[in-house]
């Protein structure tokens, strides 16, 4: 779902619909989705699921992957 979301918010960097300014909707013909919302929901499992598999010992590395999980798809949708 996270692999996917930021697909979907790349996807919309290019070819995206610009919607009372803000060019962030995909037209899919007959509905419009806004992959930010899908992302919000990837995010969250991506992290759950990435802190679920480490040590309860927190460390510089894993608060930088965390960074990186929930950074990637904030500059996605802010570009």
């Amino acid at each position: 779902i996270y692999v996917m979301a930021l697909f979907l918010l790349i996807v919309t960097i290019f070819v995206g619909v610009d919607v009372n300014g803000s060019k962030s909707w995909l037209d899919l013909g007959f509905v419009r989705v806004q992959p930010a919302e899908f992302a919000k929901f990837g995010t969250a499992l991506a992290l759950a699921r990435y802190l679920s598999e480490q040590q309860f010992i927190v460390n510089k590395g894993q608060w930088f992957m965390s960074l990186i999980i929930i950074g990637i798809p904030a500059v996605l949708i802010l570009a």
